[in-house]
């Protein structure tokens, strides 16, 4: 084991960050990172270069969270979200790669006037899939301070950049199984965790009112209806 020098060069802030990644990991999963930190460590011995890193980091990604797939729907016509192995409660599946390389869900803030010009049948697409803002656990949208206009937050890089997690379907308290978890900060998007086990081949749910009213008022009368 290495010693107090080694330590000495790691800041509190930089423990304190990586005390708060492992919280909540199976046994499994940290031997997983433990596993891939030495693959990375090994690789910098040899001078690897950056891409054969981020070649390490996409094998790795691609064992460890490759989770989830878009399938057809079991809850409502179309498609939805789909286990293909067994998760356990807890974790988020839709963890991304290479995070250095690239917007990872930046949000920008774009009013309803801002939107308004565009041709009605993509302004509907867009509200389908981008909620009005609201406020920490508020149901009602949130409104500009200077032109009290609902605002919506859009990916940064577009509607053609959204990932697996944006086709999860709605389902009622008792039926969903994963929970929206709001963004840390401004201009990052929310994710999602595991509430409870999900067996491979069940159909990942959340509940849309967790988006606030606007949001869950894009559900057809009759969803909403159902207990």
């Amino acid at each position: 084991m290495e010693g107090p020098a080694t330590l000495s060069k790691c800041s509190v802030e930089t423990l304190d960050k990586l005390f708060a990644a492992l919280e909540g990991l199976s046994e499994q999963e940290i031997e997983r990172v433990a596993a891939f930190a030495g693959e990375l460590k090994q690789a910098e011995s040899r001078g690897a270069t950056t891409e054969d890193q981020e070649k390490a980091e996409l094998v790795n990604n691609l064992k460890c969270h490759t989770v989830v797939k878009i399938a057809p729907s079991r809850v409502c016509p179309g498609v939805g979200v789909e286990a293909i192995v067994p998760l356990p409660a807890g974790i988020d599946p839709f963890k991304k790669s290479n995070a250095h390389l690239g917007d990872m869900g930046k949000v920008l803030c774009l009013r309803e006037s801002e939107i308004s010009g565009l041709n009605p049948s993509q302004v509907e697409y867009i509200k389908s899939f981008f909620a009005a803002l609201t406020e920490d656990g508020e149901y009602e949208p949130s409104r500009d301070e200077e032109t009290g206009e609902i605002e919506y937050g859009i990916l940064a890089s577009g509607a053609n950049a959204m990932d697996v997690s944006w086709y999860m379907n709605h389902g009622g308290e008792a039926e969903a199984n994963m929970a929206f978890v709001e963004a840390q900060s401004g201009g990052e998007f929310c994710s999602y965790v595991t509430k409870r086990e999900i067996a491979a081949g069940e159909e990942l749910l959340f509940n849309y009112k967790e988006l606030g009213r606007m949001f869950y008022e894009t559900l057809p009368e009759e969803v909403r209806a159902a207990p």
